[in-house]
């Protein structure tokens, strides 16, 4: 009777974890102006001590309801949406603690190789040395001051290996390279300029964990499927 009120305060536990990230996560997500009041960029939010206490709670309260769940065929289901859900949140915790997001000004025919958060306080180094080989402004057919796309053609130079690669970074298509996307942010704004004054500037972004959490999503999607679909069927096979 002891063991059962046990399982059953773990099972709560876990639930009421769950509900909780999800609300702390509806606030971060939808309350932008709660996180700048706060004077917190959404990835600071994510990676706060709060964030972090529920994650631990919700991977102590897993394991310890797996106390009871015997690793047999018919638990397999259970077994592998919860170990997706765990290599999921160490996905997220990987993600936010070590995704960063900054700016790279880049003068035509000269490179960098580092990037700066928006203020401009705090660098990090690339993988690659970046150099714009041509920078194009395109307007809509007939247009004026109305632009259609702004192209970046980009050399890549691994710095390890020195391998180069030519990558184009445009609107809504980023160039990805070493874990990296670089997306056409702005420019100098001057179709006059001269080649000296052309300049571009880049967003640039890791993806730390992405794989972590494409992984645990699919055990996540494989378990579940599982539970409901292959289960029953091997059941009324073995009947």
């Amino acid at each position: 009777m002891r063991e059962v009120r046990w399982k059953a305060i773990w099972v709560w536990a876990g639930i009421v974890t769950l509900l909780l990230i999800g609300i702390y996560a509806a606030i971060g997500s939808g309350f932008a102006s709660l996180r700048v009041r706060m004077e917190m960029t959404e990835l600071a939010f994510f990676n706060w001590w709060p964030m972090r206490v529920m994650v631990g709670m919700l991977i102590v309260t897993l394991v310890m309801v797996h106390r009871w769940i015997p690793l047999t065929w018919e638990r397999l289901g259970v077994w592998m949406t919860h170990v997706g859900i765990l290599v999921l949140l160490a996905g997220c915790v990987l993600y936010f603690s070590q995704k960063t997001e900054g700016i790279a000004r880049i003068y035509l025919n000269q490179s960098v190789g580092e990037y700066f958060n928006y203020d401009e306080t705090e660098r990090w180094e690339l993988p690659v040395e970046v150099k714009l080989v041509d920078f194009k402004a395109v307007k809509f057919a007939g247009a004026m001051d109305t632009y259609q796309d702004f192209i970046s053609t980009l050399e890549l130079t691994d710095k390890k290996t020195g391998e180069v690669k030519h990558m184009i970074a445009s609107l809504n298509n980023p160039a990805m390279s070493h874990g990296f996307g670089f997306f056409q942010a702005a420019w100098d704004g001057r179709e006059e300029a001269l080649p000296e004054e052309r300049f571009t500037t880049l967003v640039v972004t890791n993806r730390p964990g992405l794989r972590t959490m494409t992984i645990g999503s699919i055990l996540v999607f494989v378990g579940i499927g599982y539970a409901f679909y292959v289960k029953p069927m091997l059941r009324k096979r073995t009947a």
